[in-house]
C-alpha cells in the first residue's frame, strides 16, 4: 500500500488500446484480463515500496528497470500472495474512466502511469511516454490473458 509519499500527479488518465478479435468479448476472458492486469499493476507499486522508491511521474525512471524489478518482486512472491494482490486494498486504485469499442477496445485509465505501464508491459504490451501518455495491448485479448498468467506465475 501506499503511504502519504505519493505524488498524486502520478495519479493520470492514460489512453489504452487492446486489440480484440471479431465478434463478442467473452465476459469471462475480459473479466480475467481485468483481474490480472490489476494484480500486475499491484505488484508494481509493491516492487518499487520494497526498494524504498517513492511512485511519481519521472520518466527518466527506467520503465524497463522497473519492469525488472517487478518480475524479480513477483518471482519472490508464492501463487497465493500473487493472487491475493488481486483484491489488496491499494490508496491508488487503477480505475476505468471510459470504455469504447469497435475494433480495438479503447479505454481510458486512470491509477498511477508507471504501474499502468509496467502492468501493460508484462502483458505483452507497448507503452509510449512521449508526449500523451499511451499503452497498447497487441494481439487478441486472450494472448494478454495467457502472458500475464505466465508473467505472475498462476
Amino acid at each position: 500500500m501506499l503511504d502519504d509519499s505519493i505524488d498524486l500527479a502520478a495519479v493520470q488518465e492514460i489512453r489504452a488500446t487492446i486489440h480484440t478479435e471479431a465478434g463478442p468479448i467473452v465476459m469471462n476472458e475480459f473479466a480475467e484480463f481485468l483481474r490480472l492486469f490489476r494484480i500486475a499493476y499491484a505488484a508494481t507499486i509493491d516492487a518499487l515500496e520494497a526498494r524504498g522508491e517513492t511512485v511519481n511521474t519521472d520518466t527518466s525512471q527506467s520503465v524497463n528497470r522497473i519492469v525488472s524489478l517487478t518480475r524479480e518482486h513477483l518471482a519472490s512472491l508464492s501463487r497465493t500472495e500473487v493472487s491475493n494482490l488481486s483484491t489488496r486494498r491499494l490508496d491508488v486504485e487503477p480505475t476505468i474512466i471510459t470504455i469504447h469499442r469497435e475494433n480495438p477496445l479503447d479505454i481510458v485509465l486512470g491509477g498511477i502511469a508507471i504501474a499502468l505501464a509496467c502492468a501493460v508491459i508484462i502483458s505483452g504490451g507497448k507503452f509510449k511516454a512521449f508526449g500523451l501518455l499511451e499503452i497498447e495491448i497487441d494481439g487478441p485479448l486472450g494472448d494478454g490473458v495467457k502472458k500475464l498468467r505466465k508473467a505472475l506465475g498462476l
